[in-house]
């Protein structure tokens, strides 16, 4: 099966394209709304029905005005409902719910299997070659890219979706053939931490941009102050200078967002090129923010989000991927001669040095624990026992 991949890039609009959108976002969340609340009558009365009447009972209630937009959002919406209610059946998820204009994802999904897009000479402006089950007039047809698809296949979605009072379409890319593959042939060890974000077993490190976040989330701060001061509880509609407020608010989130994910994807692109088995400690995010001095640090780490980003970029890359086991003590261990502390011995958060008492080994803990890491791919490569309990039989 050819690999699956994504690309999302910003759209350049003009006022009139704006507006369009805008009605077409509202208009996937009308098809949504009035399909829910035909099928809770219908629950309600006790009538019986197949889900795919909803479709029907959509297109049957088709007013002047939906004319004027593509007809292909009923399709999407609908198979987006759909697949809710299934979610809810298997009992992965809660009853759909309503969505409201300023609190949901304002987006729209288009299939492109059996129709065309039509590019430009240098691909940074594409347009809907739809016909008729497609309608977007002439005058919106036509999207400019702030940049060219970086990968080179066949187009299967595009979600248009808006953020921050941006506008970006996503697209999802069946690749015409496989990525190349890495030619390294190391192993490397990753242990993970606030202090040192990422620190590898070859003794590099990787950290966040903290000076920028710090400066962002201080204006994030100043944001969030004015918007309660001029919140009204209870009222409709707030004022225009709290939506001003709050405006201005997504975009600098926005922003901050976008720096971890540059970060993120920067960092887990350079591991996966430059290591072919990639070993990472297995953490577990919700019981550690229980400590409520480091609860919004660990919040902001994204450490689950580069973990999976590893995982799928190993594919891609044909790296060797392990996780090692949760209960697997790399801090504690010494990669030299595996003493390993115990009960009140054990290294607490403020330790950063590891002294081992039996080989004298010294060193940085995280890169003591990175070491150990490489040591559990290794042995798990051979065949051989990967647990700690190994050291003590040894």
């Amino acid at each position: 099966m050819k690999e699956m991949v994504s690309h999302t890039i910003e759209i350049k609009m003009n006022k009139t394209m704006r507006r369009y959108l805008d009605m077409c976002f509202g208009y996937n969340r009308y098809c949504w709304n009035k399909m829910l609340a035909e099928n809770i009558r219908r629950q309600e009365a006790k009538e019986k029905y197949k889900f795919d009447d909803l479709s029907k009972y959509l297109n049957a209630t088709k007013e002047a005005w939906e004319f004027d937009v593509p007809s292909a959002i009923r399709a999407t919406s609908f198979n987006t409902l759909y697949k809710s209610f299934k979610r809810m059946w298997k009992g992965i998820a809660n009853y759909p719910k309503f969505k409201k204009k300023n609190k949901t994802q304002q987006s729209f999904l288009y299939t492109v299997e059996e129709r065309t897009l039509i590019w430009n000479d240098d691909y940074t402006k594409f347009k809907i070659n739809c016909g008729k089950n497609f309608k977007f007039p002439q005058k919106y047809r036509w999207f400019k890219l702030t940049e060219p698809i970086g990968f080179n296949g066949n187009i299967k979605e595009i979600c248009f979706f808006k953020k921050a009072d941006r506008y970006f379409a996503n697209f999802r890319i069946q690749l015409n053939q496989a990525r190349g593959q890495t030619t390294a042939t190391d192993i490397v060890g990753i242990d993970l931490g606030l202090k040192t974000y990422a620190t590898l077993s070859d003794e590099t490190t990787y950290n966040l941009p903290k000076k920028k976040l710090k400066k962002l989330e201080k204006k994030v701060m100043f944001y969030q102050k004015r918007m309660s001061h001029k919140y009204k509880e209870g009222q409709a509609r707030q004022s225009n200078k709290y939506l001003k407020t709050k405006a201005k608010f997504n975009k600098l989130w926005w922003k901050i967002t976008c720096l971890r994910k540059e970060f993120l994807h920067q960092t887990t692109t350079d591991i996966c090129r430059n290591f072919k088995t990639i070993v990472v400690e297995t953490l577990r995010p919700l019981n550690l923010i229980k400590n409520k001095k480091l609860a919004k640090q660990i919040q902001d780490a994204c450490w689950g989000m580069f973990v999976e980003m590893l995982r799928y970029k190993s594919a891609s890359h044909g790296n060797i991927f392990i996780k090692a086991d949760a209960f697997y003590p790399s801090t504690q261990l010494c990669n030299c001669c595996g003493h390993r502390f115990k009960g009140s011995n054990k290294l607490r958060l403020q330790d950063r040095i590891y002294k081992c008492p039996e080989c004298g080994n010294e060193e940085d803990r995280d890169i003591n624990a990175a070491k150990n890491l490489q040591l559990y791919g290794s042995r798990m490569l051979a065949g051989l026992q990967p647990s700690w309990r190994t050291w003590e039989n040894s």
